[in-house]
């Protein structure tokens, strides 16, 4: 049986669709399948996930303007379909528009509208799509497509949050960041649903495990074929598959991926995964690496929590994806609440300096200010601070965070660290300005925070009252997870934003100047000059007796690295920035010290 068309969409012949927990194979298996002759399997769209609400608001949208909108909009949700290889995908979508419906009656209607045009039109070929949080949505998928085949994708606990913590942060939608609680609700969430869904559907649900995947691809993709309904062919063993936790890496089949959390993951993070999701790693099928225990009062609420919310998600899956998923599906979504503000501004600064909080940023901001005359907005007023904290923790966008503070914006030159973190959206909407990006050696950036804070450079978490006023400010400074990582500890959290701010910087590298601090200590009249000219700016003014006016309160940097921040901190540090902090010509200490040891 072939699923009732809507109005004039052509039908769709047993589509497939891939689902599973993040970091669980959806990736490879979609791009797998993909190079089957009779099988199209489209790149994450988080349609479902991205267009669903309680209310059915699509339904108020126009179809062609909706259409077009989703088709201008998709390389932002997902960077895989911002590719030149899918344009002919973007550019079938958006001709298809004119055929689009007056009002898509929901969610499902547009999932069939996309699988039909963003497609091979060729004979004989079966669609799909790829997205993992669409788990909350197959009985959604399957009232729309009864002949549907839907696959669940498996992989150990302990791997899909050790793939999660060690991926190529980017500032793509596609990948949210995440603590490890969340993780681990997330990946039960997943397996709860999955179990549920094997007996509910049994003939249109199968669940295939990472590790059989990857250590007998030839039997998993037989099985695979027989189920969804195709012929085998031997071109699905072509393992030339990018592995989406390392940029750059073609890695495809290979089982190093199986146990490699084993030995990357600190033994107390294991722990923590172990006590609050055992029961549901043996019933996968998966061994602890030690006996189950109780854990701690809190592990226990949290365990007990998590129970709750995974009885709650069975009941409705789809509201609690709407209430789970990614903040910033927001600024991106055809919901977007920032509709009604200015999709450009007004005025755009000729200048906007971004970097990471006490990196220099202020100084280099002022001084070729100065320099060249220029109107300036240093940072946002004290009463504004919260709109910083909201757009870095993506909960408010650029073109809203503009229209509440349009005078800020008038000046010549702009620098408001946090906006930083709205890269690259922020090179999208001030079309017309020019970037400065100053980057500074992340220990010597750490330090300066740590010590404007107050905070011991050993300290292993904040203070009650720290944290305290942290929460009331809205701060997301010392979470780990705002910034895409898993550590627990202060400096880990501040090394996670230094290398967040870095790898924004590098998406909109083409439009921006890099200055690094270092250079400007050593020679700020000769870098001011060079920026001067680099970014057109006429020198009006004489800054040579403000060259060294202490912009910010100066820190006690008296003590070396290893006695500021301990071995162990200092460690931390350098582990988490390493690979991207050596691209900027700083070098480990921990490691120079092993080598001349």
């Amino acid at each position: 049986m072939t699923g009732a068309p809507h109005t004039n969409e052509p039908a769709i012949d047993r589509p497939i669709f891939i689902c599973g927990c993040h970091r669980t194979g959806t990736t490879l298996l979609q791009k797998s399948l993909s190079r089957h002759p009779s099988l199209d399997i489209l790149p994450e769209t988080k349609l479902l996930a991205w267009l669903y609400s309680p209310t059915n608001k699509v339904s108020r949208y126009e179809g062609d303007k909706l259409v077009g909108f989703l088709a201008d909009r998709i390389g932002k949700i997902n960077r895989e379909w911002a590719k030149p290889d899918h344009e002919w995908r973007r550019d079938q979508l958006r001709e298809s528009a004119s055929s689009a419906p007056t009002r898509f009656a929901n969610d499902r209607k547009i999932m069939r509208h996309v699988l039909a045009h963003a497609t091979r039109q060729e004979p004989g070929v079966r669609v799909g799509e790829k997205t993992p949080l669409h788990i909350y949505h197959i009985p959604a998928l399957l009232r729309e497509f009864p002949d549907a085949r839907i696959i669940i994708t498996r992989r150990d606990l302990r791997a899909a949050y050790h793939s999660q913590s060690t991926r190529n942060t980017t500032g793509s939608l596609s990948y949210r960041p995440f603590g490890s609680v969340r993780f681990v609700a997330s990946w039960l969430f997943a397996e709860h649903l999955a179990h549920r869904f094997v007996r509910q559907y049994k003939n249109s649900v199968r669940i295939v495990e990472y590790e059989g995947l990857v250590s007998e691809p030839d039997q998993t993709f037989k099985d695979l074929c027989a189920f969804v309904g195709i012929d085998y062919d031997d071109s699905l063993l072509d393992a030339t598959v990018e592995n989406s936790s390392f940029a750059g890496q073609s890695k495809g089949f290979t089982q190093d991926s199986i146990e490699r959390w084993s030995t990357e993951l600190p033994e107390q993070t294991i722990a923590e995964l172990e006590q609050l999701a055992s029961k549901a790693i043996q019933r996968a099928g998966y061994k602890l690496t030690q006996p189950a225990t109780g854990g701690s009062l809190r592990t226990k609420l949290t365990r007990l929590a998590l129970g709750a919310m995974c009885r709650v998600t069975a009941i409705m899956p789809r509201t609690v994806c709407y209430l789970w998923r990614d903040p910033r599906y927001a600024r991106f979504g055809a919901y977007d609440p920032n509709r009604n503000v200015p999709s450009a501004p007004k005025r755009s600064p000729r200048i906007i300096v971004l970097g990471n909080h006490k990196s220099g940023t202020t100084a280099i901001g002022k001084l070729l200010a100065e320099l060249g005359g220029l109107s300036s907005t240093i940072d946002f007023p004290r009463s504004r601070r919260r709109e910083g904290y909201r757009l870095a923790r993506g909960r408010l966008s650029i073109n809203r965070v503009y229209a509440r503070n349009e005078d800020l914006f008038s000046a010549d030159l702009v620098k408001i660290p946090a906006l930083t973190f709205a890269e690259p959206e922020i090179a999208d909407f001030f079309a017309e300005s020019k970037f400065v990006f100053v980057v500074r050696d992340p220990r010597d950036n750490i330090r300066s925070i740590l010590n404007r804070r107050g905070i011991s450079g050993r300290a292993k978490k904040l203070s009650y009252t720290k944290r305290l006023s942290q929460r009331l400010k809205g701060s997301p400074s010392f979470e780990a997870s705002a910034w895409g990582g898993s550590s627990s500890g202060i400096v880990g959290a501040l090394a996670q934003r230094w290398c967040r701010a870095v790898e924004l910087y590098e998406q909109i590298q083409n439009r921006a100047t890099l200055v690094r601090y270092e250079d400007f200590k050593a020679d700020k009249q000769g870098v001011l000059t060079d920026l001067a000219e680099t970014l057109g700016v006429e020198r009006s003014g004489d800054v040579s007796g403000r060259l060294h006016h202490q912009f910010q309160p100066a820190g006690d940097n008296s003590a070396s690295l290893v006695e500021f921040f301990g071995e162990a901190n200092l460690a931390e540090i350098e582990r988490i920035c390493g690979p991207i902090m050596q691209r900027y010509g700083y070098k480990p200490v921990q490691r120079a010290a092993k080598d001349q040891a």
